[in-house]
């Protein structure tokens, strides 16, 4: 059991991480982690998609190989991500990027068949 003071100090902290950081506080309101960034990867894809659909309109064989190399790096993340967090799953080593839910169920679990 906490002391008084004490419960006033942890409020007095969790009060300054809150000001001091508007994710955290959303973190803290829905008690779910922060997703992570996507963009990034999907601004890859979406950049090999137009400089494959430029090179062939214009018929220019570099632009045409830069896009499929956007296009591989993308792939080949994706790929990378998938198998390492089917191995973290295997091995019952959680994500750090994904927890376990505040109830305690690893996420994957459930999905339909």
């Amino acid at each position: 059991m906490l002391s008084d003071r004490e419960r006033e100090q942890l409020a007095g902290i969790e009060q300054a991480l809150v000001t001091g950081d508007r994710r955290l506080a959303a973190t803290f309101r829905s008690g779910r982690p922060p997703r992570e960034r996507r963009w990034p990867l999907r601004a890859l894809a979406g950049f090999g998609v137009f400089l494959v659909v430029v090179a062939v309109l214009t018929s220019t064989d570099m632009l045409f190989l830069q896009g499929l190399l956007c296009l591989a790096i993308w792939f080949g993340w994706r790929r990378w991500r998938t198998v390492r967090a089917r191995a973290r799953a295997r091995a019952g080593i959680s994500d750090p990027e994904h927890p376990a839910r505040p109830d305690g169920t690893p996420p994957g679990w459930f999905r339909p068949v």
